[in-house]
């Protein structure tokens, strides 16, 4: 499988070399230029996408990745997580006023001591979950593919795009925890050009499938897998025997872009997003379990300035919500379970509002910074039991980025970053008296962690290379280096990364 995996991704790159037009050997330094990224970040409108860059650009790339702490920032993300991946990315002009994109790739790695978890992609589908208290280090395999086309009609841009990831996570020590995740986005949007501004309007539908199961070989038997609900609760019901379960989810995005013309002026980006993931368990006759309600909703507005003193302010103003339905069933009739009512009983509502600056000059020789700061405002809840957890926290970012151009065969990007984020309020509100001494650690880790001060620092380094025999192709390195620290948390993660440019 890894051989055809391999060969598929090479095969992919020798197309899109052989399409390539509109290129340019300086290419690379706009596809890094925090001063373009800045406006494109917020964007996922594939009418939006006809003219990123000015110019076609393809990578097939290797990296590995290795990240470490000394203590779980989350007890079910783990300590410490290794990978390399593999993978091709490319963006087309084409003949016709016709523009495609997409990338391939394959990723193998490990994560190592989860605890409390024993389903794969908890940051989208927290807090229902299958966890354990003995948890260990898990294998990741992760396969994905994205593209997209846009072309144009007059004054009318159209785009389509899609994005899949089919990703397995296991254990192969008891508890043999195993995930199965098919995740799908299709996306289709227009764009009018006015006078001063162009207009997109997109429309995105998101399909989302899990299948996760936990066995024991061993001969004494398993550990009790409890089904959480949010806070250090769990399913006393049906936690314990119940260890096949899996999750569907249909949903969908809507966004509005207004871009400037040559990226100068007003630009607006707002975006509402609803996924339902619903948890069902297998053995009881496809019995659903809990539905997230998640949404996210979020607007960008700013003005940018792209003549001779190149500058951009911006704020955001953005809303992430989950809902937590526990759907209560009846006593079981002939082997089925019928759904009596349901009660709304998690809700986390997470608020961001940032303000942004940036400033850049130059082009051969790029001077970029970028001045970030924000206020972020936290509550989650479980209802049934009176639990919460509040708190509000300020931020600040400084980055510095600088690109110049060596020579004609060789070009040098440069980007280095810190920042430090301070809680003002926090509050925690838990019945300690009915909590066993493991929930306990789980409820006041996650706390601690949420509600810690921490200093952040992040450098990059990317070289380009163009040899003279290989025909305005070339090779990059890439070196990047991230540090978090709190007064009892620290986290290191490096990245290096290398391939061909074409």
């Amino acid at each position: 499988m890894k051989k055809k995996v391999i060969i598929l991704l090479c095969c992919i790159g020798l197309t899109t070399s052989l399409w390539a037009v509109k290129t340019d050997s300086i290419a690379p330094l706009q596809y890094y230029s925090l001063w373009r990224l800045a406006l494109l970040e917020h964007m996922d409108n594939p009418a939006a996408n006809d003219s990123l860059y000015s110019h076609s650009f393809s990578t097939l790339s290797v990296s590995f990745r290795s990240e470490s702490a000394n203590h779980p920032f989350f007890y079910q993300l783990g300590t410490a997580r290794q990978n390399i991946t593999a993978g091709v990315s490319s963006y087309l002009y084409l003949p016709s006023n016709m523009t495609v994109w997409g990338n391939a790739g394959y990723e193998r790695g490990e994560n190592k001591d989860i605890c409390f978890n024993s389903t794969s992609d908890y940051n989208l589908i927290y807090p229902y979950v299958l966890g354990d208290t003995i948890g260990g280090k898990t294998q990741v395999e992760t396969y994905s593919f994205a593209g997209g086309t846009a072309f144009h009609k007059k004054r009318w841009t159209f785009g389509a795009s899609i994005r899949c990831r089919a990703m397995q996570e296991y254990r192969q020590t008891d508890p043999r925890m195993r995930g199965i995740v098919t995740d799908l986005v299709l996306q289709v949007g227009a764009k009018y050009a006015f006078k001063y501004n162009d207009v997109a309007l997109g429309f995105g539908s998101v399909f989302y499938k899990q299948t996760n199961d936990v066995d024991f070989y061993r001969e004494e038997g398993g550990n009790k897998e409890y089904l959480f609900t949010g806070l250090g609760t769990y399913n006393g019901r049906f936690s314990g025997g119940n260890n096949e379960l899996y999750y569907k989810a249909t949903g969908y995005k809507v966004d509005l872009n207004v871009i400037p013309k040559k990226f100068h002026g007003l630009f607006v980006t707002g975006v509402y997003e609803y996924i339902p993931y619903t948890q069902i368990l297998t053995k009881l006759n496809a019995l659903p379990l809990n539905t997230l309600h998640f949404s996210n909703c979020s607007l960008v507005m700013g003005w940018r300035n792209n003549k001779h003193n190149q500058w951009s302010v911006y704020g955001l103003m953005s809303q992430q919500k989950r809902l937590g339905d526990e759907h209560i069933a009846g006593d079981a009739s002939g082997g089925e379970y019928k759904q009596l009512t349901s009660l709304t009983l998690y809700h986390q509502v997470v608020r961001f509002y940032v303000l942004n600056a940036l400033y850049h000059k130059g082009n051969q020789s790029a001077f970029t910074t970028k001045i970030t700061l924000g206020y972020k405002d936290y509550n989650e809840t479980y209802e049934q039991k009176e639990r919460s957890i509040s708190f509000s926290k300020l931020y600040g970012e400084g980055s510095v980025q600088w690109q110049k151009v060596l020579n004609k065969r060789c070009f040098l990007s440069c980007y280095i970053s810190g920042g430090y984020e301070a809680t003002f309020q926090k509050n925690m509100i838990m019945p300690y008296l009915k909590m066993t001494e493991t929930i306990t650690q789980l409820v006041n880790r996650t706390y601690d962690r949420l509600t810690d001060n921490y200093l952040h620092v992040k450098g990059q380094g990317l070289v380009w290379y163009y040899p003279k025999s290989w025909n305005k192709k070339g090779c990059f390195f890439g070196i990047e280096s991230a540090f978090l620290k709190s007064e009892n948390y620290c986290k290191k993660s490096i990245i290096a990364t290398m391939g061909v440019v074409f």
